[in-house]
């Protein structure tokens, strides 16, 4: 596995996985590498995590934006996909993690809302999906292969 580190990465470096989604995953894969797509799934610890599923880590986001904010704060692109204003914030939060001398996250875990809407004025997209970014790789416990589901018995 390798660390991602692009500028654009909305949940800033880290080796990203998709919670709970693999044939999510598994669409994203096909589609950025077509011949030659495959996923794996890990046991992942989250250990301290940057949860952007709690208020608490989203009340981080504002004053951490506003410390950096400038006129060269790059913009995140119009299609969402590219985030460097995004991972620009989440660098702030965990530098100032590093300058109070506090512990860093091991990962940082966020929703991303994706895709068309799945009926008109819906709240739900087509590519929605949980992301996590493991930044400390002790928290990867181990990986395995998923299986194909039986259809002949119910998923549970």
């Amino acid at each position: 596995m390798r660390i991602s580190e692009n500028s654009y990465d909305w949940l800033g470096p880290g080796m990203y996985f998709w919670e709970n989604d693999s044939d999510r995953a598994l669409e994203w894969a096909k589609a950025k590498y077509p011949k030659a797509s495959a996923i794996v799934g890990a046991y992942i610890d989250l250990g301290l995590c940057l949860d952007f599923m709690s208020s608490a880590f989203l009340d981080l986001l504002t004053p951490a934006y506003e410390s950096i904010a400038t006129p060269e704060l790059p913009e995140n692109s119009g299609s969402m996909l590219l985030r460097p204003r995004d991972c620009a914030v989440i660098m702030a939060i965990h530098q100032t993690r590093v300058d109070n001398s506090e512990a860093p996250f091991d990962t940082v875990r966020g929703v991303f809302w994706e895709g068309d809407e799945v009926y008109p004025t819906a709240g739900f997209y087509k590519r929605n999906h949980i992301q996590i970014a493991v930044r400390n790789p002790n928290c990867i416990k181990g990986f395995f292969l998923p299986r194909k589901k039986n259809e002949k018995f119910p998923a549970p």
